[in-house]
């Protein structure tokens, strides 16, 4: 995924902030992050970080949106794991 593909998801996402995401930006970003971190959730990479810094514990919660991408079926109906 290119730079360029990456800002026009961020141009969505925040587009829409104040709506309840689209499930397609869902996917999108999730597939992001599958490739940043490698194997490791948004929420795990968090709880790294929360050990060394002080982050408000409701600040992070992804709790709606992995509800939303553990309900997401890939084209042959497998499950898409989440990586939020």
């Amino acid at each position: 995924m290119t730079n360029f593909e990456k800002y026009e998801i961020y141009f969505k996402v925040y587009q829409y902030r104040t709506k309840k995401p689209f499930r397609s930006n869902i996917k999108s970003v999730n597939t992001i992050l599958k490739g940043c971190f490698r194997g490791v959730t948004l929420t795990d990479k968090i709880n790294q970080l929360t050990t060394q810094n002080r982050f408000r514990k409701d600040v992070c919660q992804f709790d709606l949106l992995i509800v939303e991408m553990n309900n997401m079926k890939d084209k042959e109906g497998n499950p898409i794991p989440s990586f939020f």
